[in-house]
């Protein structure tokens, strides 16, 4: 059966809802002039408090010679452990691409090379640039939403949704799932990995693929439910 009330979705906590809190009323100027005082006495005692840092001398330098070379640095969290795990940026874009390689060969990823239409057919592209990449990125997004969002409008028109359950679940300024690797601390000694070969060699990763604002997110979400 397909359930028609937008009550009925509500119900089953959708994650994409975005509840709305409207401003109190204003009519009230007893309680406006309260509200000022309130925040004029927090605002004041924030100001005035000293916080007490909790690091040590060598922590402290140690987090700002790091926030001083940030714009090199890759900051991210261990695998299981938590921890927390800086390497330069390049090392880890090196890491990224062996893992991504690696995983090619074994027919787990697939590349996909930019493409150009000529005379009416697709060719790649000899020379890809950043901006060949974003186009094909974006053409990719555009055709996974579009077939996603007639998908959805043809189960509304079969189930007889409303239009707040169509709304709901349409796809709008996605983007592409986004890969992200987590280091595996627990898997080897930092010690022991002296040079950056090392590292790229030996470091074991656990790969994310964020879904988040992706173009079938939302109807995954309806899938799950099922």
């Amino acid at each position: 059966t397909c359930p028609t009330s937008f009550e009925f979705v509500k119900s089953k906590n959708v994650p994409f809802q975005r509840p709305f809190a409207g401003a109190p009323p204003t009519n009230n100027t007893t309680m406006e002039h309260h509200l000022h005082q309130l925040c004029y006495i927090i605002n004041n005692r924030l100001q005035q408090t000293n916080v007490p840092s909790n690091l040590t001398a060598n922590q402290r330098a140690g987090l700002k010679s790091l926030i001083a070379r940030r714009d090199d640095l890759h900051f991210s969290r261990s695998d299981k452990g938590g921890e927390f795990v800086v390497m330069r940026s390049e090392i880890q874009q090196q890491i990224t691409q062996k893992h991504l390689s690696d995983m090619s060969t074994e027919g787990v990823y697939t590349y996909v090379a930019p493409t150009i239409t000529r005379q009416g057919r697709l060719q790649p592209i000899a020379n890809p640039t950043d901006t060949s990449f974003n186009r094909q990125i974006n053409r990719v997004t555009e055709r996974l939403e579009s077939e996603g969002n007639k998908l959805w409008a043809d189960i509304c028109n079969v189930c007889k949704y409303d239009s707040k359950t169509q709304d709901l679940f349409k796809s709008h300024n996605t983007q592409l799932p986004t890969i992200y690797l987590l280091q595996k601390t627990h898997k080897f000694d930092c010690n022991s990995l002296i040079s950056d070969s090392d590292i790229i060699s030996n470091c074991k990763v656990r790969p994310i693929v964020s879904c988040v604002n992706s173009p079938t997110e939302k109807l995954a979400w309806v899938v799950k439910s099922i």
